[in-house]
């Protein structure tokens, strides 16, 4: 029965720790940060969109992906891009 009550908890008031951080080999560069992320994100809109309100719309609704894949010479890339051609071709760029 006390499995049962338990398993019944609502999850709000169940206390779980959080997993652990992601390990990366020693000497390798971090993933991107959520903030490097979101500031690249800001980048490409503003070197995309052609208009002010254009920008504001995409910023309100735009989807907000996980960097966390993308290496460090492709962030660093990105965010020097001033053009949509420039930032598609970052995809390739090597640690």
């Amino acid at each position: 029965m006390a499995l049962v009550v338990a398993c019944r908890t609502p999850a709000a008031t169940r206390s779980v720790p959080p997993p652990p951080p992601e390990a990366h080999p020693a000497g390798a560069p971090a993933p991107i940060s959520d903030a490097e992320c979101a500031a690249l994100v800001d980048h490409a809109i503003d070197v995309l969109a052609t208009t002010d309100d254009l920008r504001a719309e995409l910023r309100k609704n735009a989807p907000r992906p996980s960097c966390r894949e993308l290496s460090r010479a492709a962030y660093a890339c990105a965010m020097a891009a001033t053009s949509a051609g420039a930032i598609a071709a970052c995809d390739s760029a090597k640690p």
